[in-house]
């Protein structure tokens, strides 16, 4: 008699090249014939494409542009890095692009994640050159090492909240904001999109 079947398959994505699923189906009455290969008349080959996933990172601060005040702590900032692609970005980080006349508060930083979870003590940025300070979140979380910064179907996963607090001297220059940059890295560690807002 007819039957409807329903196979659930999973699979692990290794490459960034596209590629073909090739699946052979059979019937037949003779196990041993269909072993032995002898029967062929019902063979069927059903091939699905497989297209790698791509990571597309974003950022979403929390706060419009700050008003910045001389000699005052300023607003904590928050922002939010997500992952709006299917494919895991690895080698998250975010650069910060201070102000001249801004400092960064020690001990400051808080994180969540996944996005959602409490906050909890982080890390401060590390210095990298001149008003440029980094995140690299896989040395920091390490579900991030492993797995990277996954894709939006297992959020909320795909997405690093951040919150700090700065302040400024009373030098400070006008018409000035913080800078941030994303980035990663692709399966096969080629460089993601990268995504700079100002706040």
């Amino acid at each position: 008699n007819d039957s409807n079947y329903i196979l659930e398959m999973k699979a692990i994505e290794m490459s960034c090249n596209k590629d073909t699923l090739r699946i052979l189906t059979s019937w037949s009455c003779d196990s041993l014939a269909l072993i032995a290969d002898f029967d062929t008349c019902l063979l069927h080959a059903i091939e699905i494409p497989v297209i790698p996933a791509k990571p597309e990172l974003e950022l979403d601060l929390a706060q419009e542009q700050i008003i910045l005040k001389l000699c005052d702590t300023l607003p904590e900032m928050e922002w939010e890095c997500f992952n709006a692609g299917k494919g895991s970005a690895y080698q998250p980080e975010l650069i910060i692009e201070v102000p001249a006349g801004i400092i960064l508060i020690t001990g400051s930083a808080m994180v969540s994640y996944p996005a959602g979870s409490p906050y909890r003590p982080f890390p401060m940025p590390e210095w990298l050159i001149g008003n440029r300070y980094i995140w690299r979140f896989d040395q920091l979380i390490p579900e991030l090492a492993t797995r990277g910064l996954q894709g939006i179907q297992y959020k909320p996963a795909n997405s690093i909240r951040i919150k700090f607090r700065a302040a400024s001297s009373c030098e400070i220059a006008a018409d000035n904001y913080f800078v941030f940059t994303a980035r990663g890295l692709n399966l096969c560690e080629n460089t993601s999109n990268i995504v700079r807002k100002a706040g």
